[in-house]
């Protein structure tokens, strides 16, 4: 086998990295073991004794991944905390492009000084500047006409309140705190008016990066005068990854299609970039070692207009390793390459390791040389142009895993939309490049080349739009944990090592027993256990989820079945798109591998619960919907009503008594409403839907939203009210304190579902104060997220998503 030591190297290295986030040792101690590892075979031990010196590198490179990224914590802290949430003025560079959304515009300001009246302080650190359109210029076709856009280099003085980026508040969910702080970006300050911008002056900042970004602005603003808005998004994302003006549609098909890396510029881009340059080399008539020189300087300009992503960086370096090969004569190696680029990333960003687009990237490359030699060997019964299918395959093969980790599905017609598309994104890749180079030297003759771009991409997303509508297109699944997504990979090596050394004697045997059904079975085993439901009991789980202001409930019950109780739906902000039930709940229940909801509750057509219901039934099959009788609240459940009906979706009402049989390990009483309650202070909240739910010893009441009347109602009946946990009606509002009825509950732990910063002032101070007196456990989604409730019949746990600090 040949030797690969960098390979080793960087693979120690990276575990370092990984260590240093369960594992905190002095720096000091930890640079003095590496610089023992070193010395003692560089200097102590004889080159004879090979094999213990490998094993000393192995370790030091271990070491200095962990010393490396525990020294990239501590120095990179932030300098601003002490000033969030309060305004102030910060004077600073904008440092990379601009990213320009369709409400909104980033930049990125390395800030040099903060000012609040005689307050002053000189700092050094990137914050995220988010300046939104006014509102006269929204639902423009072209913002930029609507106010001035600055740019890289431009001195901004900005008056705002800082404060900390949203993070990830529930399960599984996309944590863009966690995001930021992966590129040393620990701040944001959002404004709305313009007039809290000013231009103060510029500064030339790195001259390549201002040229290339120069030039890739000349090029953008071709494209969009070229071509309609749609392809001008999609030619730019192909041709730099700009991915900000691309339209949702497109990027759901892109998704489900198993494409979106054709909108990552990758290995692909990199090659046509290449392939350009040395041809311009060749007709130039220059020699091996200019026409080198050039490849390098083309390269490292791209990876400039791309902005140093990590896919068009790990590309370049390793092409430019293939260039230094070249020139010299020598035959490069490819997983040295690779580990080398993986290493001069990680030495510059060692939080790259931890980008879903690093990961991608990396593992695509890997999988396609590894696996390559397996499908080829498996198809040799097909003609020559197997290879493209197998370096498919491989690909397909290689991030699997990592696509469902990230992204929950699993593209069924990966395979045949990639051998289409891959064809015409070069086409498009190669048409855009040359008509990028036309437009810098001859801008009349990049227009044909860009309208000829335009015409195959509207093509090509109709038969995208096609292909994505079709059933099964895509397979929606629950996200893996660490150990399948290993065991996968495991497999997956063993088969290509078994096949392809299936005539070696020691495994001809293994072979022969028909060894490689074994592991394909394996395989298809691990692709089962992620699709199929498990049958058995699990334990009963209940997940308050955090959807801001208002209620929405999952609940996993014992035998599998899956119940949703309200929705949310209180926009976080009235002029966006946002859909609480869209982009929160229905993302949660793909995420938790639910394909299908056996139950859904609305307890009260309020907006907080109903609201995010109807993208619920629009996006997942459902056997059941259960509603309080509509009485007076009938216009508000309507449109829902009408909802449930269009999709055929079997309606029941439920009232005081009634219960509800999903599960036989679970009970569902239904303890209210019982006689309508009429002429409270807010009836559709008095005529909420109260369910206990029973599971061993354990119960759980879910009080939506009643208030005292409620209340009074249920303490004069006989109904079991005693219960565990407590879902506090209203968000801990102050007309849910009726200490009868609360005392009757008596439970152990109490959730209130509340929004952060919530402008009710919920929970009420008196909610809290009297839970606090009673000695009850007092779990908040405004602070703590969702929060997850597990219970065995027996004992139970909770589990707040976001620890408290």
């Amino acid at each position: 086998m040949r030797q690969r030591p960098l390979v080793s190297m960087s693979i120690a290295f990276i575990t370092g990295l990984i260590l240093a986030r369960w594992m905190n040792l002095p720096l000091l101690l930890t640079a003095t073991l590496i610089v023992f590892l070193f010395a003692v075979p560089l200097f102590l031990l004889p080159r004879a004794c090979r094999t213990t010196r490998y094993y000393f590198f192995l370790t030091a490179f271990l070491t200095l991944g962990l010393f490396w990224a525990t020294w990239d914590n501590e120095r990179h802290q932030s300098q601003l905390l002490s000033d969030l949430n309060t305004f102030l003025d910060i004077t600073g560079v904008v440092v990379e492009e601009p990213k320009i959304y369709p409400n909104r515009v980033l930049y990125t300001l390395e800030v040099k000084e903060i000012r609040q009246g005689n307050y002053r302080r000189k700092v050094k650190e990137k914050v995220e500047v988010v300046q939104y359109y006014p509102k006269q210029a929204k639902n423009k076709t072209n913002p930029e006409k609507q106010q001035p856009f600055y740019h890289y280099g431009d001195i901004l003085k900005i008056h705002g309140q800082l404060k900390l980026p949203p993070q990830a508040r529930n399960p599984g969910e996309f944590d863009y705190r966690a995001y930021l702080a992966r590129r040393y970006i620990y701040t944001r300050m959002a404004v709305e008016d313009p007039l809290a911008i000013s231009k103060i002056g510029s500064v030339v900042g790195n001259p390549l990066r201002r040229l290339a970004l120069s030039a890739k602005g000349k090029v953008a603003a071709a494209i969009t005068r070229a071509l309609p808005p749609r392809e001008a998004a999609v030619l730019q994302a192909l041709l730099f990854g700009d991915k900000e003006q691309l339209d949702e549609n497109d990027v759901e098909a892109f998704q489900n299609l198993g494409i979106m890396h054709l909108l990552a510029v990758s290995g692909s881009n990199v090659g046509f970039v290449l392939l350009l340059v040395m041809t311009v080399a060749g007709l130039l008539g220059l020699g091996r070692g200019a026409a080198v020189m050039l490849g390098l300087g083309g390269l490292f300009f791209y990876a400039a207009l791309c902005g140093f992503t990590s896919s068009v960086t790990r590309a370049s370096i390793m092409a430019g390793l293939g260039l230094l090969a070249y020139r010299e004569r020598e035959r490069r190696d490819f997983y040295t390459a690779l580990a080398l680029a993986a290493l001069f990333i990680l030495f510059f960003n060692p939080r790259s390791l931890y980008e879903s687009g690093f990961q991608l990237s990396f593992v695509a490359t890997w999988g396609i040389v590894y696996f390559y030699p397996l499908f080829d060997g498996l198809l040799a019964r097909l003609p020559s142009w197997r290879s493209y299918l197998a370096a498919a395959l491989a690909a397909q093969l290689a991030v699997l895993p990592l696509q469902v980790y990230y992204f929950n599905l699993i593209p069924c017609l990966g395979l045949p939309v990639n051998i289409i598309t891959l064809g015409l994104a070069g086409v498009l890749v190669i048409t855009g490049l040359a008509a990028s180079v036309l437009v810098l030297l001859f801008p009349p003759l990049a227009y044909p080349l860009l309208l000829a771009a335009g015409v195959i991409i509207h093509f090509l997303l109709a038969l995208l739009s096609k292909m994505a509508s079709l059933p099964g297109a895509v397979l929606s699944v629950g996200t893996p944990g660490p150990a399948l997504i290993l065991g996968y990979y495991i497999l997956a090596a063993a088969f290509r090592e078994i096949y392809l050394h299936r005539q070696e004697p020691r495994l001809l045997w293994f072979w022969r027993w028909q060894g490689q059904k074994v592991v394909l079975l394996g395989l298809t085993a691990a692709a089962l256990f992620l699709w199929l439901p498990r049958q058995g009991r699990d334990d009963f789980k209940i997940v308050f989820l955090d959807v801001g202001q208002g209620d929405a409930i999952y609940i996993h019950t014992p035998r599998g079945k899956n119940i949703l109780v309200d929705g949310g739906g209180r926009p976080y902000n009235p002029d966006s798109n946002f859909d609480v039930g869209e982009d929160i709940v229905v993302p949660f229940l793909r995420r938790q591998g639910v394909r299908r909801l056996d139950l859904v509750v609305s307890t009260h057509p309020d907006a907080d619960h109903l609201g995010g219901l109807a993208a619920v039934i629009r996006q997942l099959p459902v056997s059941l919907v259960i509603t309080p009788p509509p009485g007076a609240m009938f216009p508000d459940y309507k449109d829902f009503l009408v909802e449930v009906a269009a999709r055929k979706i079997n309606w029941a009402v439920a009232g005081r008594g009634d219960k509800v049989v999903i599960d036989p390990d679970l009970e569902i009483l239904v303890l209210h409403p019982g006689r309508e309650i009429k002429g409270s202070r807010a009836d559709g909240n008095n005529n909420s839907l109260v369910l206990r739910l029973g599971h061993g010893r354990n119960t759980f009441l879910l009080a939506g939203d009643i208030e005292t009347e409620a209340m009074a109602d249920l303490v004069a009946t006989d109904l079991p009210l005693r219960s565990t946990v407590f879902k506090v009606p209203h968000h801990g509002s102050r007309y849910g304190l009726k200490e009868d009825f609360l005392a009757a509950v008596d439970p152990e732990a109490v959730i209130i579902s509340a929004g952060a910063d919530n402008n009710f002032g919920h929970p009420a101070p008196e909610i809290l104060a009297y839970w606090q007196r009673e000695g009850a456990k007092i779990y908040r989604t405004d602070r703590q997220g969702a929060i997850t409730i597990t219970s065995d019949g027996e004992s139970w746990q909770v589990k707040p998503f976001i620890s408290p600090k």
